[in-house]
């Protein structure tokens, strides 16, 4: 893996591109855990990251995604991040990991939690029922390829598992907007808040209009259409 991060467009991976070496994806099946590696690289000292998965297992790209967001947080970038806890377990590895490297206080500048808080048996999603599905991450700061890209946004299919390396197709599209950005980070801080509320099924807003691109933040009301 080598090379900048892409940036203000999507990157697809091939789950059938097979590199022939067991444990070892080729760049075609790795391309979008690759990209998000990328970006958790490209970011200084000082700034931050904000990351919220749904499924997150070690694996051969993953494990390096969890390393990179370690890393991130050694080098003096705040990293906070928010994963389901997974009824089988599956997220208690990296967790594991995460949470001991950054910690679990919300008010330092890194942090892992999940949204079944205080209890792990809760079942229940940050804002919504049952889990958590979100699969992106924020960066205050992005250095590469020789520039710098203030306020991006990584939004995915792919949850990160050997399984979404060898077996499913997904995208991941990196934007650099503001308005979006901010949108996602008062997002994030309600997925932190909402762990400590009641579910809201009815959650919905968007971002304004003005922007290239929109943001959608929902379970929506079932009165707002289509």
């Amino acid at each position: 893996m080598s090379g900048p991060p892409v940036m203000n467009a999507p990157v697809f991976n091939d789950p059938t591109a097979d590199s022939g070496v067991a444990g070892s994806p080729s760049a075609a099946q790795s391309a979008v855990m690759d990209q998000l590696i990328r970006l958790i690289k490209a970011v200084p000292a000082g700034g931050e990251i904000r990351f919220a998965m749904h499924e997150f297992a070690p694996g051969d790209r993953s494990s390096e995604v969890s390393a990179s967001l370690i890393a991130a947080h050694e080098r003096g970038a705040g990293v906070q991040v928010i994963m389901d806890s997974q009824d089988d377990g599956g997220n208690d590895a990296v967790f594991g990991q995460l949470s001991a490297a950054l910690g679990t206080t919300e008010t330092a500048a890194s942090w892992a939690v999940r949204c079944e808080y205080p209890s792990q048996d809760l079942d229940r999603g940050c804002i919504a029922r049952n889990y958590l599905h979100d699969k992106f991450a924020t960066f205050s700061r992005v250095v590469a390829g020789g520039a710098t890209y203030d306020k991006v946004v990584f939004q995915s299919s792919s949850n990160l598992s050997n399984w979404y390396l060898y077996n499913s197709y997904n995208d991941g599209f990196t934007l650099s907007d503001a308005m979006v950005y901010d949108g996602y980070v008062r997002y994030f801080e309600d997925l932190r808040a909402g762990r400590l509320k009641p579910v809201n099924p009815d959650y919905f807003w968007t971002t304004p209009t003005g922007s290239t691109y929109k943001g959608h933040f929902f379970p929506r009301l079932s009165s707002a259409g289509s």
